[in-house]
């Protein structure tokens, strides 16, 4: 995943590219560095990733839509993997314990398909 956009509480929109938070290097199975987790980031825009782990591994990935960086699953044990879940979870920014929805989202995924990849929204 590249990119997300989404129609915040207020009817603003939002585009998230995760290019301002350093990526790691795309090696499945690898330790994701402290400086590469994202979790609540950008909780000021109503908006948490998780996977397995509390967190996403922002990743440098070429080609994409969207360079430079992704995000990924992280396994329960802190390592990169593609075959594990991203959970996205929308908050009210001005109080984030308030749960919130949205009626827009759009995900880029990258250029380069794989056997057996599927994205469930």
């Amino acid at each position: 995943m590249f990119g997300v956009m989404c129609s915040a509480v207020h009817g603003s929109v939002i585009i998230i590219n995760f290019d301002s938070i350093p990526g790691m290097a795309n090696i499945s199975n690898s330790s994701v560095p402290l400086v590469s987790q994202l979790s609540g980031g950008y909780l000021s825009s109503g908006v948490s990733f998780s996977s397995l782990a509390n967190y996403v591994a922002v990743v440098k990935h070429s080609p994409t839509v969207s360079l430079p960086n992704i995000i990924g699953g992280v396994k329960a044990n802190g390592v990169l993997s593609y075959d594990c879940p991203i959970n996205i979870s929308f908050f009210d920014p001005s109080n984030h314990t308030i749960l919130a929805v949205t009626d827009f989202v759009s995900i880029r995924g990258d250029q380069i398909p794989l056997s057996g990849a599927t994205a469930t929204l």
